[in-house]
């Protein structure tokens, strides 16, 4: 999903998805540092050969990146559409919406037509040091007009690459904090990222990672999630490490 849309986070769509359809991206450049995009699809979600009534989303999403001296910022708003969602219970690979959705009747109760602003402002060496080599601000949010409560979600996150003298095989040390707050009914509870409470919405909490270089072409990733849920009973704790090869 990364790579068809702007996506400063992970709030509303998990790594892993790779929708099925069809993706346009469109992009000039003005000049002065200044260029614009465009960015377009319309994926299936969820198709049942006994029923013409799939489950299609469209998005659309206008945005630019603006770039002075050693500073990029990216600004995008997205417009999500879904047809025929009212009703149903989506599966997406095992996973069925619902979980944590409203649901009336047989299926979800509001449609989940959003809108979803994003930023992203990089800034190399901010402090004229060569120790932090880089630092990004990012945020995301998302509002469903149909509930009348728990109808948003945001993120605010920040990430330092270190360097200079603390570098490791010429590469650099990763530190992010990010934190979250993904309300019952703000996105479909089947997309978020699945290892913040397993991907569902009503959760908020905490996220600490850090990247160590291992060596030019290996790397170890550490993950920290402390979430809990916004109106039900629950907390969990997630700690993930990962070992990273490049070849």
């Amino acid at each position: 999903i990364k790579k068809v849309i702007f996506r400063p986070s992970d709030l509303m769509w998990d790594s892993d998805i790779n929708p099925e359809g069809l993706s346009i991206q469109l992009d000039k450049d003005f000049g002065g540092g200044f260029s614009g995009f465009f960015n377009t699809g319309v994926w299936m979600l969820d198709e049942d050969s006994s029923d013409t009534s799939d489950r299609f989303m469209t998005v659309v999403q206008p945005g630019f990146q603006y770039k002075w001296g050693r500073a990029k910022l990216g600004v995008a708003v997205a417009s999500y559409f879904i047809d025929n969602i009212e009703d149903t219970i989506l599966n997406n690979g095992g996973d069925s919406s619902g979980s944590y959705n409203t649901i009336e009747g047989s299926g979800l109760k509001y449609k989940y037509n959003v809108i979803s602003p994003g930023v992203k402002l990089e800034v190399k060496e901010p402090f004229g040091d060569p120790v932090i080599q880089k630092i990004k601000l990012f945020g995301d949010f998302v509002h469903n007009p149909d509930p009348s409560d728990e109808e948003n979600g945001w993120l605010g996150g920040v990430e330092f690459k270190i360097g200079g003298p603390l570098k490791i095989f010429d590469k650099e040390w990763k530190l992010a904090y990010l934190h979250r707050r993904l309300e019952k009914d703000a996105w479909l509870d089947i997309f978020p990222d699945s290892d913040a409470y397993s991907g569902h919405t009503d959760v908020k909490g905490h996220e600490i990672k850090i990247g160590y270089p291992l060596g030019k072409n290996t790397s170890l990733g550490f993950d920290y999630y402390l979430m809990e849920r916004i109106q039900g009973q629950g907390r969990r704790h997630v700690f993930q490490a990962d070992w990273m090869m490049e070849f």
